[in-house]
C-alpha cells in the first residue's frame, strides 16, 4: 500500500521526534491508531449496509469504478489503453540529427558537454 523504505521510515520517525517532541509522539501515535481503526470499521459497516439494502451491487468493486474499469466493463476484457502508448510515441517519427538550434535557427543541433551552461537569449524573455 504505502512505497516506504526503511530508511525513508527512520527518517519519518525522527522528524516526528524532532517536531512533536517524545513525550507527545506515543499519544500522536496511538490517536492515529484508533481513528484509523474508527475509519474501517465505518467504511465495513457502510459497505456491509449497501450489500445487505441493495442485493444488487454485491459484485461491484472499487476498481470497476475507476475510469479505466468502467471501459473495461463496457468494452469487453481487453485493456482499451493498452495500445495507446504505442500511438503516442513520437521518438520514433522525430529524426534528432534533423533538428535546428533553436535559438541560431543553424543545425544540426548539438548537445551540451556536461557543465557547459546554455546560451541565454534575450529576446525570448
Amino acid at each position: 500500500m504505502f512505497d516506504i523504505s526503511g530508511w525513508e521510515f527512520l527518517t519519518l520517525g525522527a522528524l516526528g521526534v524532532i517536531i512533536f517532541g517524545p513525550d507527545r509522539l506515543p499519544k500522536l501515535a496511538a490517536d492515529a491508531g484508533r481513528i484509523l481503526r474508527n475509519v474501517r470499521v465505518y467504511v465495513h459497516a457502510a459497505k456491509a449496509d449497501l450489500t445487505k439494502d441493495l442485493p444488487e451491487f454485491n459484485d461491484v468493486k472499487m476498481s470497476d469504478l475507476t475510469p479505466r474499469g468502467l471501459l473495461r466493463k463496457t468494452i469487453g476484457d481487453e485493456d482499451p489503453l493498452a495500445d495507446l502508448g504505442k500511438d503516442l510515441d513520437f521518438r520514433k517519427d522525430l529524426n534528432f540529427d534533423e533538428l535546428r538550434s533553436p535559438i541560431t535557427g543553424e543545425g544540426p543541433a548539438q548537445r551540451l558537454p556536461a557543465g557547459e551552461i546554455p546560451p541565454y537569449d534575450k529576446d525570448s524573455t
